[in-house]
Formats: structure tokens, C-alpha cells, sequence
């Protein structure tokens, strides 16, 4: 069970995989391999980088509507709608009994 020396592919280092073929117009050599198995820490920082991104736009959008309700609640506008609201207990816009600051 001797295991075969690792063919180099820039970064990394292919055990086995498909052979792929050389393009010498393209000036890729024939000693490129496709891998079978994924690489962990590429697949790792990826996925780390694509999450931090995903949850970085989440919060974007959550706090766009906290930001929005709170400058809603300060001029005393309908916190459900954004309605004007200036002395009245139900907003005509949506129907939601609006609380007093008293």
C-alpha cells in the first residue's frame, strides 16, 4: 500500500483524479488533475468567507428596519405602516391601534 508521490497543482497537491488533457495552445500541461475528493480548507474558508457575507447582508437588512421603526417612533408615526399620525388611537392606513406616549 505504498502511496504515490503528490503531483503538484499550483497550491494544492492531487493524490488521484482524472487526468486532464493538455491544451498546448492554452499552455496547459497534461500533468493537471481533476480532483475526486474536495479540498477541506479551501472548501472551509469559502464557505466561511460566503457566510460572513450572507449574514453581513442579513443585519444590513435588519437593522434598516430598526433604524426606520425608531425614526418612526421619535416623529410618532404608526410603527407598523409609517403613517402620519398625529392625535388619532387607530391608523387609517393599516387599522393598528397606535400607543400613546403619555
Amino acid at each position: 500500500d505504498a502511496r504515490p508521490l503528490p503531483k503538484s497543482s499550483g497550491l494544492h497537491f492531487v493524490y488521484n483524479g482524472i487526468p486532464l488533457p493538455e491544451i498546448s495552445w492554452l499552455g496547459l500541461k497534461a500533468d493537471r488533475h481533476l480532483p475526486f475528493v474536495p479540498l477541506l480548507w479551501p472548501f472551509l474558508l469559502s464557505a466561511l468567507m460566503y457566510g460572513v457575507a450572507m449574514e453581513f447582508v442579513w443585519q444590513s437588512v435588519l437593522l434598516r428596519g430598526r433604524l426606520r421603526r425608531r425614526r418612526w417612533r421619535i416623529n410618532g408615526d404608526c410603527l407598523n405602516c409609517g403613517y402620519v399620525i398625529e392625535e388619532l388611537v387607530v391608523c387609517p392606513e393599516c387599522g393598528v391601534e397606535v400607543e400613546t406616549n403619555t
